[in-house]
């Protein structure tokens, strides 16, 4: 039995009475599609069971439709909360999620040189690796947007970096036991020098 041929994008469009641009326009969410045309589109789309050709709309377009996460041992609850609230709000757009678990580090590095070119992804998030002088010289110079989590640099600017005042809130914590009365408080956190520069444990 000869496999049905799958649908294609002119396929939409002569269905739909429209040309393939307007088929276009109207799957990149495009204003200036009306209401009437854009449901003759859709309905078009899901008599044919059609699906876009994402390498030939990242051709047309310029873009990747991705989305890279950078992060150090993904499994650990801190680390797992802040990955669920991108799922989240990718899960509402066209846009893929990928993880790289970093657990080395000749990983990190590797990560680090990649990912600052618009031909690789979109836009990277960074989570709890703080850069060094090199990588804020990559950030720079790099085409893709790049936003750094629980991770700083005096070289970042504020629109590089998402983080937390550590060495205030490791004093609220410490204040908050000694008015319980307590005298032997203990911490624990990462290895503090370790080679995947984890700030905010020596901030603590």
């Amino acid at each position: 039995m000869t496999p049905k041929k799958a649908a294609t994008l002119s396929d939409v469009a002569r269905l739909a009475r429209v040309s393939s641009g307007t088929v276009s326009r109207t799957l990149a969410g495009s204003s200036r599609v009306t209401a009437e045309t854009k449901a003759r589109v859709l309905g078009a789309v899901e008599a044919l069971h059609y699906t876009p050709n994402l390498a030939a709309r990242s051709l047309s377009t310029g873009k990747t439709l991705s989305i890279a996460v950078i992060v150090p041992f993904f499994t650990r609850p801190s680390v797992s909360e802040r990955l669920d609230g991108a799922v989240r709000v990718l899960a509402e757009t066209a846009y893929d999620l990928i993880v790289h678990n970093v657990a080395t580090p000749e990983q990190r590095t590797d990560c680090f040189k990649r990912f600052p070119h618009r031909r690789q992804v979109d836009g990277v998030l960074i989570i709890s690796l703080a850069p060094t002088d090199e990588d804020v010289a990559r950030v720079r110079r790099s085409d893709v947007p790049i936003v750094f989590i629980d991770a700083d640099h005096p070289g970042l600017s504020l629109a590089h970096r998402i983080v937390v005042d550590d060495v205030a809130g490791g004093r609220a914590a410490t204040q908050y036991l000694l008015g319980l009365g307590h005298t032997r408080i203990g911490f624990v956190g990462n290895h503090i020098g370790g080679r995947l520069y984890f700030h905010p444990t020596r901030d603590r």
